[in-house]
């Protein structure tokens, strides 16, 4: 039987050149499970809530999934690699008229994966409130990670 043997300098330059050629790890950015979005500060306004998040991300940092809410709706939710989430849905009512009445409007979340921080836009359907105009009105966006815990409710 043959002695074989690497000698130890052989052994150091084989794991460097393995440490080089891996590349950086890719960070897993996935959002799964209960959230809270406070929209201009507020837990209860309306384009708010809870949102149930169900998202994956591939090696090369792209990411997918859905979110929805307990009651009302569910859109596609996607994320760069380095980008922020994004949400595009319509909503039948998210638009309020001088009047009082409610119109379409196609809402944009778009938040940070590191600060859950961001933004939703909300564009008026043009005809909505009986005016061709598309007008926008964007808000200040909060997403907060809940306990998911039966006995404490889904947000404390």
């Amino acid at each position: 039987m043959r002695d074989f043997r690497i000698p130890t300098g052989l052994v150091g330059v084989l794991a460097c050149c393995a440490a080089a050629l891996a590349g950086p790890a890719a960070a897993d950015d996935s959002l799964n499970g209960h959230y809270q979005a406070a929209v201009d500060g507020s837990r209860s306004h309306p384009l708010g809530g809870i949102l149930i998040l169900n998202t994956s991300c591939n090696p090369a940092g792209n990411c997918t999934g859905w979110v929805s809410t307990p009651k009302t709706w569910g859109a596609p939710i996607d994320k760069a690699p380095g980008g922020s989430w994004t949400i595009s849905r319509a909503d039948s009512s998210a638009w309020t008229c001088p009047d009082g009445s409610k119109a379409a409007a196609d809402l944009v979340y778009a938040f940070s994966s590191t600060s859950l921080a961001g933004s939703i836009t909300s564009t008026k359907a043009a005809g909505g409130c009986g005016d061709p105009a598309t007008p926008t009105t964007t808000y200040s966006l909060q997403v907060q990670k809940c306990v998911d815990s039966p006995s404490r409710g889904v947000c404390p």
